[in-house]
């Protein structure tokens, strides 16, 4: 049997792919909660996402307590 999660606990495998089959097979086939499918947009938002998202994260991480001044000093001048 397939692991479920990565040692990270995220969800095994390519997450776009599998939305992305989903929506397909949701066209043919209406499947419960999915209603229409997701459109292009939505789905281009997840693939930026999932490609784009652990980089960006570790990075915004690592400048956290920089970045939390910086979110202050930003939320005064409003």
């Amino acid at each position: 049997m397939k692991r479920l999660r990565t040692p990270g606990y995220d969800i095994e495998g390519n997450g776009f792919f599998r939305v992305f089959r989903l929506n397909m097979l949701n066209k043919l086939v209406p499947i419960g909660n999915l209603r229409n499918g997701t459109g292009i947009k939505p789905a281009l938002v997840l693939l930026c996402l999932h490609w784009f998202g652990r980089p960006v994260f570790r990075l915004l991480i690592r400048y956290e307590p920089l970045l939390h001044k910086l979110y202050l000093r930003i939320g005064k001048t409003r």
